[in-house]
């Protein structure tokens, strides 16, 4: 009967272990990304400009319910809706590319480790 017990409980730990590492993979692996005006980054306060001040994006202190939450390990291509498109946030330029789809712009992820390795945080402005 202790065995049994023993065993039972020995179960329920890895159990639980198991949906621990899973929880916490998932998390590693969450990513933002925002698109958005100018106008609507800014009152946001995602990014910040001013007269003859080049457009910064805050590293901090910005609204996060504004972003969408996806996985990065499935997010791959991101519709922009947008004839125009830029990239404000930090990421390696041969880690994506930004091609026309139509009339729009999609945001293609080529290389998903190197995209994501500098920033959890996406920051698309479009037009």
């Amino acid at each position: 009967d202790s065995l049994i017990t023993q065993n039972a409980q020995v179960t329920i730990e890895k159990n639980a272990a198991q949906d621990e590492s899973e929880r916490l993979t998932n998390a590693l692996n969450t990513c933002y990304y925002v698109i958005g005006s100018k106008k609507e980054l800014k009152e946001n306060k995602i990014i910040e400009s001013g007269f003859l001040r080049k457009t910064k994006v805050m590293e901090s202190e910005y609204e996060i319910s504004y972003f969408t939450k996806a996985d990065k390990r499935t997010l791959t291509e991101i519709p922009l809706n947008s004839k125009k498109a830029k990239v404000l946030s930090k990421h390696p330029a041969n880690s994506y590319s930004i091609v026309e789809t139509g009339e729009t712009k999609t945001l293609v992820i080529n290389n998903i480790n190197k995209f994501w390795e500098l920033s959890n945080f996406l920051v698309v402005q479009v037009n």
